[in-house]
C-alpha cells in the first residue's frame, strides 16, 4: 500500500470512528511519518481519549510495540491520560 492510500485509509478511520458527541478528530499532517515498514499517523489523541469509555469501548494503547513480534505494552485510555498529565 503506497503512503497517501494509507494516510487517506487512516482518515476514512478516524471519520468512520467518530461519535457525535466526541470532539472533531483531526491527523497531526506535520508527524506523519514511515517507520519499519509501517505508517505513522498521529491525531488529536489526548482530546480524543479524554472523550471516551474505555470500559465501553475496550480500548487500549499500545506503546513502543516493536520488532517481528511487536513487544510492548498496552496501556487503558486512562493510564495513557495520567501519564501524559504527569510529563507535563
Amino acid at each position: 500500500m503506497e503512503q497517501d492510500e494509507a494516510l487517506q485509509l487512516a482518515v476514512a478511520f478516524l471519520a468512520h470512528s467518530q461519535r457525535d458527541e466526541e470532539p472533531p478528530l483531526a491527523i497531526d499532517a506535520e508527524r506523519v511519518r514511515e517507520s519499519n515498514g509501517l505508517l505513522i499517523v498521529p491525531y488529536n489523541s489526548g482530546q480524543y481519549l479524554a472523550s471516551r469509555d474505555a470500559a465501553r469501548d475496550g480500548l487500549v494503547i499500545g506503546i513502543n510495540w516493536s520488532g517481528p513480534r511487536l513487544v510492548g505494552w498496552s496501556f487503558t485510555p486512562k493510564e495513557v491520560l495520567n501519564r501524559l498529565a504527569a510529563a507535563n
